[in-house]
């Protein structure tokens, strides 16, 4: 059984843009996704929904790399965290 839960207040996701690539010749595909995001003040851990994730890497658009990746299937949860604090303001993500 999953619990539900509430993504952190101060992170408001508005845009989400996936790019899917398929090898017919392997049976194999792969999915680059990008979030756009308002954060109301600076957070060194972003964390979003997310299900049947594996072999996440995440970087802010022209900026550093999480540093650690952590996935938690009962709570379906991506939690992503950054070496400095993540600044307020729009951002985006690219995974």
């Amino acid at each position: 059984m999953t619990q539900t839960t509430r993504l952190l207040d101060e992170l408001r996701p508005s845009r989400y843009a996936l790019d899917i690539t398929v090898s017919l010749d392997r049976f194999t595909y792969a999915v680059r996704e990008t979030i756009g995001f308002e954060l109301s003040g600076p957070n060194r851990r972003l964390q979003f929904h997310g299900v049947g994730l594996r072999d996440i890497s995440a970087r802010l658009h022209g900026g550093p790399a999480a540093k650690r990746v952590q996935l938690d299937e009962a709570s379906q949860t991506v939690s992503l965290y950054f070496e400095e604090p993540v600044l307020a303001g729009q951002q985006q993500l690219d995974l």
